[in-house]
């Protein structure tokens, strides 16, 4: 569960400051809303705070069947309010089934879609992979979270609310961060973004002696293992395709301890998919 707070810590992206200040109307409206960013950046934190303490339904497009019929779904329902996580994973049929049962909504029975995407869902109608209807009717009011390698300066920030947090969770005392723990921090691309910073965080506040996260601490990829990943990835050439991808299936099941639905998460692929590439490795004898 990420402890990331976007309404109170004071951020230097303007990016960031513009959605700071569009919060209060977005989460007072009744609109649909899009928040849209790179994977780690917080996109399901942000989108429960707008719900806020609102009663709703949250579905993964990852989860839901070929056939899901959204419009019995949303029938049948208690409440009026849906969060959908990684919407722009919806299959064609699954898209045409949401328009549909959006386009029948109106008056006081009207739904209220807060829905998070990884890609950009512009560029994806505009080259026909998601379609133009649902998106406009997705996106009422859109909120884009940028890459933390883009908003360096807020990592110290960033750096001292999650080290605070995670220190009361832990039970230590009131923890400072060394200038060279923050340089370290600033140095680094965190391609996995806040989520990947809360870990590495936690980590050093569990580990930090004499109340100071020191740079020691902050165990971030180097550029040996960097060197590492590189070398490994170029050890694909030569494979087929079909190799490569029953290599890093396979990989990323591991990675995941067997977990299904994180690893279709991480490949970018449906849990049905996922699922028959595993019968298929079954019946072939490789797992």
């Amino acid at each position: 569960m990420s402890v990331m707070d976007f309404v109170n810590l004071e951020f230097a992206d303007e990016k960031m400051k513009r959605l700071q200040a569009l919060l209060p109307a977005v989460r007072s409206s009744q609109a649909n809303v899009l928040v849209s960013g790179p994977a780690g950046t917080g996109k399901s934190t942000l989108a429960k705070y707008i719900l806020g303490p609102t009663d709703y339904i949250g579905l993964s497009a990852y989860d839901l069947v070929e056939d899901f019929d959204f419009s019995a779904f949303f029938a049948k329902s208690p409440v009026k309010v849906f969060m959908i996580e990684n919407i722009d994973r919806l299959s064609t049929a699954q898209q045409k089934s949401l328009f549909e049962a959006l386009d029948e909504s109106s008056g006081l029975e009207k739904l209220r879609i807060i829905s998070t995407s990884r890609g950009v869902l512009k560029n994806m109608a505009q080259k026909g992979q998601f379609r133009e209807d649902l998106y406009y009717r997705l996106t009422v009011l859109n909120l884009e979270l940028p890459a933390l390698c883009q908003r360096v300066n807020d990592i110290e920030t960033l750096a001292k609310h999650l080290v605070s947090v995670f220190a009361i969770i832990h039970k230590k005392s009131d923890l400072a961060i060394s200038p060279e723990a923050l340089e370290k921090m600033k140095m680094w691309t965190w391609p996995g973004n806040i989520r990947e910073l809360e870990n590495v965080l936690e980590r050093a506040v569990i580990l930090a002696e004499n109340s100071i996260v020191q740079a020691a601490h902050v165990a971030i990829e180097n550029n040996e293992e960097s060197k590492d990943s590189t070398e490994e990835a170029v050890g694909f050439a030569g494979m087929t395709l079909s190799q490569v991808e029953q290599k890093l299936i396979l990989q990323t099941l591991q990675m995941t301890e067997q977990n299904r639905t994180r690893a279709a998460e991480i490949l970018g692929i449906s849990i049905r998919t996922l699922r028959n590439k595993i019968n298929e490795y079954r019946q072939a004898g490789l797992v």
